[in-house]
């Protein structure tokens, strides 16, 4: 750890033991205050947030995040969609209540899967807040005949774990009329 004497050289020992000599002497007072201020700052710049992903890195991370969330969808690989939210995900879905955990992403998407039902999503925006980022989106659903079934919008919160990023809230719903809307 880092010693500096108060009086005579300015020395600072490093951690090993060995002593680097500054080459010049003083006397505490004004000097020793501002070679007290520049250690403090560097210890300070040194100790700092760590470094944050610019938001064009984490929107691309995010977009390749969502192909491989389309891939496991059109593969019907259930599994690997669901690991690609948080264990304590909350999904959202349009006339239904919260749902909760990668058991719920099973049960919503395996049901779409198992349709024959297609996914296309398209990130529109990214806010990047450290580890947590704000994706706003648009998504295609389509059916098995290749037809549209609904094209809507939808907002996911991510988080940023040790394997990468993961859906934590996602919420979706239709940008079409609503049924009463549509008969009236």
């Amino acid at each position: 750890m880092p010693v500096m004497r108060m009086s005579g050289s300015a020395v600072i020992r490093i951690i090993d033991g060995d002593e680097l000599n500054l080459g010049y002497s003083f006397n505490g007072g004004v000097i020793m205050r501002l070679f007290a201020i520049v250690i403090l700052g560097i210890v300070l710049s040194a100790c700092g947030a760590p470094k944050e992903n610019s938001g064009a890195d984490v929107r691309a991370e995010i977009e390749q995040a969502n192909t491989q969330w389309m891939g496991a969808f059109k593969d019907g690989d259930i599994e690997k969609l669901a690991k690609m939210y948080t264990e304590d995900t909350r999904l959202l879905p349009p006339n239904a209540g919260v749902l909760e955990g990668r058991a719920a992403v099973r049960q919503v998407f395996g049901g779409m899967m198992d349709a024959g039902i297609r996914v296309e999503l398209s990130t529109q925006n990214v806010e990047s807040l450290g580890d947590t980022a704000v994706e706003i989106g648009r998504a295609k659903v389509i059916g098995p005949d290749g037809g549209l079934l609904d094209d809507g919008k939808y907002l996911v919160t991510w988080k940023k774990t040790s394997t990468g990023w993961k859906m934590h809230r996602d919420i979706w719903n239709s940008s079409l009329p609503g049924k009463d809307a549509a008969s009236g």
